[in-house]
């Protein structure tokens, strides 16, 4: 696997744990204030997928985030 290759996977397995982490302050225990955890998860993932976008462009940024968010 090449170097970018590698980075993107990198990039989708963070940002799919950051929307699980996300989903779960949601779902999960109880929290004193999740709309913070929330906005820092939604922040952390808005930063990997402007990473994800200077490797493989918007369009193809997009697709790949919107999938690998489809498969959980």
């Amino acid at each position: 696997m090449d170097k970018n290759q590698s980075e993107v996977a990198t990039l989708l397995q963070q940002i799919e744990a950051e929307y699980q982490a996300a989903y779960n302050g949601l779902d999960g225990f109880a929290m004193t204030a999740p709309h913070v955890f929330r906005t820092s998860c939604s922040e952390r993932i808005g930063k990997l997928h402007e990473d994800l976008q200077q490797i493989v462009g918007l369009e193809d940024a997009i697709l790949l985030v919107a999938q690998t968010l489809d498969r959980l």
